[in-house]
């Protein structure tokens, strides 16, 4: 075994090789100009060295590789080697400083602009190619020559596939010219009870479907509906969708304090709701999990909004869904529903270990208890589900009523949040599901159970996650 070993060329002294310094280690590239004449030194001499020469500052230990090397020369300010900076920062065209790429746009004439950029110039993507530009027209300026947003489908024509359409409106409303597409255009169709021109899809029994819910020919569909295919809006780079279903109990104040709504006052407030939205953005479903008074039949409802990337459900304007009328109740609960397919094994792995984990923090953020619609799954099942992710088609409510729900075909379903009353709650929740799925998507197995760094990545984004903030400052979590 001596052939393993070496004598130390300053104190001559023969050690085995584990004993003289790497020259891979940090040790030996921080002293190396001073040290560069040894070819074996072993780590005493270096110690007893160490007070008459000083480490290069520039030899660091990088942050994603681990590995010692001297510092990147891009951004002196980042802890890592010139190869992973490059693999995981981009320079901001527009204010020149260097950011991870997934904090960066691409806008539609190719540059790279950092996300406080894209929010200072209110820039925003593009239907059509998805380039940000910060003109006032949902397409940017390269593909408004030749292209224009159908108002029907919202999805983006060639001009020539574009006709002009006007669109008959309620008695008393004036009527509007709108940019459809051919295929829309033969879909139209005319009701006989107000004159509205609208799509053959929104008819019911011959009767628009406002007119429908006004003369209570519309029955709620089962919570068992589904449309054939749901229309998804935005554009997702991690081809993520965010679906929501929001229970809602209606009640109303009276001499006597406040009561549960009856069937006709429900009838009213979905017409509220179906006036509001089109039927694209969402659906309206019963559902029998709604507790309330026998004798006044169903006090509540489902909302079912379509797949949206959260950039577009953030921009969308959700306060005409919500009235005074809909209160919170310990029936209720939201639902909301994320791509699975957006997930690899690993990152599912992290994202439904931090949940199951921090149970009192997840009933934290989604202010409602565990109940039978929604049981705490078991941390010894993180790897298996994980793995698995779980489709097992028809195994009954068990399985679905879990807080979180992989028994879907096609989505990760989380059931612990409380009904949203407002759109400010609405929005909260879907912004910390999307922050826990970036949050699990950067960090290692061992930091993605931090609560504390996942606070504190939320608040470094304070405008993306601008209602999650709000709840944090307003709600502190005391566990972390």
């Amino acid at each position: 075994m001596k052939e393993y070993w070496f004598s130390c060329q300053k104190c001559k002294q023969e050690y085995p090789q584990w004993h003289l310094l790497d020259k891979h280690s940090w040790s030996y590239l921080s002293y190396k100009k001073h040290i560069s004449n040894f070819k074996h030194l072993c780590y005493n001499c270096l110690e007893e060295m160490k007070d008459s020469i000083t480490p290069n500052p520039d030899i660091i230990v990088c942050l994603y590789c681990g590995k010692p090397s001297e510092r990147n020369t891009s951004d002196p300010g980042v802890d890592a080697c010139q190869g992973c900076f490059d693999q995981r920062y981009k320079k901001c065209d527009s204010c020149g400083e260097y950011h991870l790429i997934i904090n960066c746009k691409t806008t539609h004439d190719g540059l790279n602009v950092c996300y406080d950029c894209c929010e200072s110039k209110k820039l925003k993507p593009c239907k059509l190619c998805a380039g940000y530009h910060n003109d006032n027209h949902d397409l940017c300026p390269t593909c408004q020559k030749n292209y224009t947003i159908c108002n029907g489908c919202n999805r983006g024509h060639h001009n020539s596939d574009i006709v002009v359409k006007t669109f008959s409106a309620l008695p008393g409303e004036p009527p509007t010219e709108e940019k459809i597409c051919v295929s829309c255009a033969e879909n139209l169709r005319k009701c006989h009870y107000c004159g509205t021109v609208s799509f053959k899809k929104e008819f019911v029994g011959g009767k628009c479907d406002t007119c429908a819910a006004l003369a209570g020919a519309v029955e709620k569909k089962s919570w068992k509906y589904k449309p054939y295919r749901f229309k998804t809006f935005g554009k997702s780079k991690y081809g993520l969708f965010i679906g929501v279903e929001n229970e809602v109990s209606l009640s109303k104040m009276t001499d006597s304090g406040l009561v549960y709504a009856h069937e006709d006052d429900v009838y009213k407030e979905m017409l509220r709701i179906r006036k509001s939205f089109p039927v694209s953005v969402l659906h309206l479903k019963h559902d029998g999990s709604i507790g309330g008074e026998p004798a006044h039949g169903s006090v509540g409802f489902e909302i079912v909004i379509s797949p949206f990337s959260f950039l577009a459900f953030k921009r969308y304007e959700w306060g005409p869904l919500f009235s005074p009328s809909i209160r919170r109740d310990k029936t209720c609960g939201m639902h909301i529903h994320m791509t699975k397919s957006a997930f690899t094994t690993f990152h599912l792995y992290k994202f439904l270990r931090f949940i199951y984990h921090h149970k009192d923090f997840i009933t934290h953020v989604g202010e409602r208890n565990y109940t039978q619609y929604c049981m705490a799954n078991k941390l010894s099942d993180v790897k298996k589900n994980a793995k698995e992710k779980w489709f097992q088609k028809g195994s009954g409510d068990v399985f679905r009523r879990q807080a979180v729900n992989l028994n879907n075909q096609h989505t990760v379903e989380l059931r612990f949040f409380a009904n949203a009353t407002n759109a400010q709650t609405l929005l909260k929740n879907v912004e910390f599901c999307h922050a826990l799925f970036k949050y699990s998507l950067i960090s290692s197995a061992k930091t993605s159970l931090n609560i504390q760094d996942f606070l504190v990545f939320v608040k470094e984004q304070p405008k993306k996650y601008n209602n999650l903030v709000e709840f944090f400052n307003l709600n502190p979590y005391k566990g972390a």
